[in-house]
């Protein structure tokens, strides 16, 4: 891959990667390494690219695969947790959903995240994640769900 290609796709792509592998990790400088692994990734890629959506399924794919690696890892289950008051969004009601979807368990957490922050579809997200798209359309119901008692809670 030639340097100008990587740099236009790196600019494109580089925090949506960052935010998958934040919705996988929940730790900042987690994801920060995760999305330098997928990037170093990225420059050794030899194949190319049909466009720009395709760069970016493949790259998310990886951030999905590394993050699971990492996941499994021995090391990460003897690390720290990170406390996730350090992730604010915008207002304190986003704030607030943002705290809820990242308390989900991670297979309902990965499939609201690429539909709906990322805009994925549903069969996009199925062969982002390797599952059916009935999965992934019930996992968004069964994460909706949650949520909805969550705020049920709260009220």
């Amino acid at each position: 891959m030639e340097d100008e290609e990587f740099r236009r796709i790196y600019d494109l792509t580089k925090d949506s990667v960052y935010r998958t592998a934040l919705t996988w990790l929940k730790n900042p400088a987690d994801a920060l390494d995760i999305t330098q692994e997928v990037m170093v990734k990225l420059y050794r890629h030899k194949g190319e690219f049909a466009d720009d959506t395709h760069a970016r399924q493949w790259l998310l794919r990886v951030t999905v695969n590394q993050a699971k690696d990492l996941l499994r890892s021995s090391w990460f289950s003897r690390r720290q947790e990170t406390d996730l008051e350090k992730l604010q969004a915008a207002d304190s009601s986003a704030s607030d959903v943002l705290q809820m979807i990242l308390s989900l368990p991670i297979k309902y957490r990965s499939v609201i995240y690429l539909h709906y922050y990322e805009g994925y579809s549903f069969t996009e997200t199925a062969s982002i994640l390797r599952i059916s798209e009935a999965a992934a359309k019930m996992r968004a119901k069964r994460a909706r769900d949650m949520l909805r008692i969550e705020m049920e809670e709260e009220d």
